[in-house]
């Protein structure tokens, strides 16, 4: 075997590799949205406009899970937690209801929630985005 090809051979093996690293390292570099495993929906919808302040918001998954923690935040124009009523339980539920306590004032808001994927012995969560502009 001649010396220019095992040269080329050792360039294409290498930045296969530093290709196939980078990609890896990109994978896990994903938003917290996109990190939602068993979200399936919710209402409002992720990233949606509405009309005006939701009085119960519901989020939907895929499978049961255990429902740990939630909060409702206001990023803009100032940046604020709101309350939500919520019975926490310790069974895995498939969905969840919100109660909002207060009417919300025009904004973006965020829903940051988290969970245990029992059956699969890891967390989830995420962040659903909707905006209220009347």
């Amino acid at each position: 075997m001649e010396s220019g090809n095992n040269d080329e051979m050792q360039r294409y093996i290498i930045s296969t590799l530093a290709l196939g690293l980078s990609l890896s390292i990109a994978g896990f570099q994903t938003p917290s949205a996109n990190a939602q495993e068993m979200y399936d929906s919710s209402v409002p919808a992720h990233n949606s406009v509405i009309k005006k302040s939701p009085s119960v918001i519901t989020i939907k998954f895929m499978e049961g899970i255990y429902f740990k923690e939630v909060r409702l935040v206001s990023t803009e124009p100032e940046k604020k937690e709101w309350p939500l009523n919520w019975k926490k339980t310790e069974k895995n539920v498939f969905s969840i209801s919100l109660k909002v306590p207060k009417p919300l004032p025009p904004g973006r808001y965020e829903i940051q929630w988290s969970a245990d994927v029992r059956q699969h012995y890891h967390p989830d969560g995420g962040v659903i985005i909707f905006t209220i502009k009347p």
